[in-house]
C-alpha cells in the first residue's frame, strides 16, 4: 500500500492535503495505523448521542446534578447586532459592481491554462516545483527530476522562456478563470420529444436497448432541469471546471487542442447500486460540446466555449471488425520490428515469457463492411509501441498523425484496466487520455476491442480480425444551447446602503433565480421592498476577496 494509499483509508482528504517532498514513508507515517478518523468519528458520535439526555438544550432545566454545563447562546433574533457597531460615521462608503466581468479570448484563456497546468505530481492542486521538469518526447508526459525515472521515458529537458513560454501560477488562472466565466449555467432545449427523434433515427431493433431507453431519456432531461451551478476548478494536466445540478453536472476540459463540454447524469439514489443505468451514467459522458476553436478577435465572457452544437451520446451498441497486424521494420537497427514482451523483461523464466516478442509497430485499419461512421475519430492507420511509457502490461500505442490530425489531441491504443473485474476481462481500447484517473473519472471512450485481444496476438498471426465495439452513438441536435443563467442577489429591506457598510455586512443575503410570475415582478417599487443586482460572475470570489463575508 502506497502513502496516499494510507491517507485515503485513514478518512483524511487526500485531494485536499499540500503534499510536495514527503515520501512514501513519510506519507505512511502521517497517515499512522490507530487513530483512524473513521473511527474515532463513530465513536465521537455514539458518545453524543448517549450523551445527548445530559445537555442542557434550549433552555431547558435538568434535574440531574450530573448534568453538563452548556454556555448559553444569545438567540441570533433576539441580539441586537446595532449594539456591536462603532464608528459607523468614519466609514466610507464604496460601491461594488457584482457584474464586472473580464473579455478575453479562447486563445489566452487556453494558453493561460496550458502555461498553468500541474506538470508533476508532486505539485498538487495550487504547487509549483522549482525543480528542473522534463518532458517525454514519445508521449508527452512531464514530472520533475526528482519524480521522474519510473516509468523511464524517453525525456529532454523543458526550458522555460526558451523552448516554452514562463509558466504561471495556477492562483492567477483561477482568478482569470472565476473573473472570466459566469458562476451558472443552464442547457435549454432538452425535452423528451427533442430526444426521442433523435433515437428514431437509428432504428433501433434490439429490444433491450429499447427498454433501456426511456430510463437513460429520463435521466437526461432531470439532469438538465435545473441550472449548474460553479463548485471548484480541478488543476491536472489538463484544467477543468466543474458545474453541478441537483441530478447532474458539467465539466469543461481546456485541453489546448480540443477544449470541450461533458454533461453527465446521475442516477437517483432510489436506482440499485448494479443497475445497469447506474454503471452506464459513471461511465461514460451524455452529452458533450466541443468548442470552436476560432482564435480571431476578442470574445464576450464565456463566449466561444458556450458556442457550438451539441452532441448526444445515445446508448446504442455498434459491433465493428479490426485488422490488426504487425509491421515489419526497414531499419532492423533503428527500430527492430520484434521487441521484448513485458513478461520477458520483468524476467519471467516460464518457456511461454523467456523469449516472447512484440510487434513495435501495428497497423490498425476497419473492415469495409463495419459502420466506421460511428467513429469520433479515424482510428485507422499507423501505431507505434513506446513500452517505456507505461500504462498496463507496457502496452502503450500512439497513433501517427495524419495531416488532417495536426491540429487534434493524439489518439492512444492501450489497456485499460477495469477497477473490479477478472485481469482476463480488462480490453484494448482507443482514447485521447492515457492519464490515471481518480475514482469519480470517466475517460472518453472512442472504441473498445475484445477482451480476448493482446500484444502476442498479433505475433501469432492466427487472428488478424478482432472484435470491437462502441457503446454509444453521437448524435448532433440544434435546439440545445448552453446559456447563462442571471442569478438575482436578494437584500433585506431593513437596512440601506451598500457592501461597505457593516451593517450590510451582515444581512442575511440568499440567491434565487429571476421571478418570471407577473403577479410579483421582480423589479416593482425596489426602494421599498428590496435591492436586486443581476449577477453574472462570481459572487463568493468576488465577495471574499473584497473582504464582504460569503452568501447565506
Amino acid at each position: 500500500m502506497v502513502g496516499l494509499e494510507a491517507l485515503s483509508l485513514q478518512g483524511l482528504p487526500i485531494d485536499e492535503l499540500l503534499l510536495t517532498r514527503e515520501t512514501e514513508d513519510n506519507l505512511a507515517d502521517l497517515a499512522g495505523n490507530a487513530m483512524s478518523s473513521t473511527v474515532v468519528g463513530t465513536c465521537m458520535m455514539a458518545a453524543l448521542i448517549l450523551g445527548k439526555d445530559m445537555l442542557d438544550v434550549d433552555d431547558a432545566k435538568v434535574e440531574d446534578e450530573d448534568a453538563m454545563e452548556v454556555d448559553k447562546t444569545t438567540s441570533a433574533k433576539a441580539e441586537d447586532i446595532s449594539a456591536h457597531i462603532q464608528g459607523e460615521k468614519q466609514l466610507v462608503k464604496k460601491s461594488l459592481d457584482l457584474s464586472t466581468t473580464t473579455n478575453c479570448s479562447l486563445l489566452e484563456l487556453l494558453t493561460l491554462a496550458e502555461r498553468s497546468a500541474r506538470l508533476c505530481e508532486c505539485e498538487g492542486r495550487r504547487g509549483v516545483t522549482t525543480r528542473v521538469i522534463r518532458r517525454c518526447v514519445d508521449c508527452g508526459s512531464t514530472s520533475c527530476e526528482k519524480c521522474g525515472g519510473r516509468p523511464e521515458h524517453n525525456t529532454q529537458e523543458l526550458r522555460f522562456g526558451t523552448d516554452v513560454p514562463p509558466r504561471v501560477h495556477p492562483s492567477e488562472f483561477e482568478k482569470f478563470f472565476t473573473s472570466t466565466f459566469p458562476m451558472c449555467l443552464t442547457l435549454s432545449g432538452v425535452k423528451k420529444s427533442q430526444l426521442e427523434k433523435l433515437w428514431e433515427k437509428l432504428s433501433v431493433e434490439d429490444d433491450d436497448e429499447e427498454a433501456f431507453w426511456p430510463k437513460w431519456r429520463n435521466a437526461v432531461v432531470e439532469a438538465t432541469n435545473s441550472e449548474f451551478r460553479f463548485v471548484e476548478l480541478k488543476r491536472q494536466e489538463v484544467w477543468s471546471a466543474v458545474y453541478r445540478s441537483p441530478m447532474g453536472s458539467l465539466e469543461l476540459a481546456l485541453h489546448p487542442k480540443q477544449p470541450e463540454w461533458r454533461l453527465f447524469a446521475r442516477a437517483k439514489d432510489s436506482e440499485p447500486a448494479n443497475s445497469d443505468l447506474r454503471k452506464v451514467l459513471e461511465s461514460t459522458a451524455v452529452a458533450r460540446l466541443i468548442c470552436k476553436r476560432d482564435t480571431s478577435g476578442v470574445a464576450k465572457p464565456g463566449a466561444g466555449l458556450l458556442e457550438g452544437q451539441w452532441e448526444f451520446a445515445l446508448p446504442h451498441r455498434t459491433d465493428l471488425k479490426l485488422t490488426i497486424a504487425g509491421v515489419e521494420s526497414e531499419d532492423e537497427e533503428t527500430r527492430p520490428a520484434l521487441v521484448p514482451s513485458w513478461e520477458s523483461k520483468l524476467g519471467l523464466q516460464a518457456d511461454e515469457f523467456k523469449e516472447r516478442r512484440v510487434y513495435s509497430q501495428l497497423r490498425i485499419s476497419v473492415d469495409e463492411d463495419s459502420e466506421a461512421c460511428v467513429l469520433e475519430r479515424d482510428i485507422a492507420g499507423l501505431y507505434t509501441l513506446f513500452d517505456r511509457c507505461g500504462t498496463a502490461n507496457s502496452g502503450l500505442h500512439k497513433k501517427e498523425p495524419t495531416a488532417d490530425e495536426v491540429d487534434l489531441p493524439p489518439l492512444y491504443f492501450f489497456l485499460d484496466p477495469l477497477r473490479c473485474a477478472d485481469p482476463m476481462e480488462d480490453p484494448y481500447l482507443f482514447s485521447i487520455s492515457k492519464i490515471r484517473y481518480e475514482f469519480g473519472e470517466t475517460r472518453p471512450i472512442i472504441c473498445t476491442l475484445d477482451p480476448k485481444w493482446r500484444q502476442i496476438t498479433a505475433v501469432d498471426g492466427k487472428h488478424p480480425t478482432v472484435d470491437a465495439h462502441v457503446l454509444s452513438v453521437w448524435s448532433k441536435s440544434k435546439e440545445v444551447a448552453l446559456q447563462v443563467c442571471p442569478i438575482l442577489l436578494r437584500v433585506s429591506p431593513a437596512l440601506k446602503g451598500d457592501f461597505s457598510n457593516p451593517l450590510m455586512r451582515r444581512m442575511p443575503l440568499s440567491l434565487s433565480r429571476p421571478r418570471t410570475s407577473p403577479s410579483t415582478p421582480p423589479l416593482q417599487d425596489v426602494s421599498t421592498r428590496a435591492q436586486f443586482w443581476s449577477v453574472m460572475s462570481p459572487l463568493r470570489t468576488k465577495l471574499d476577496r473584497n473582504g464582504r463575508g460569503g452568501l447565506g
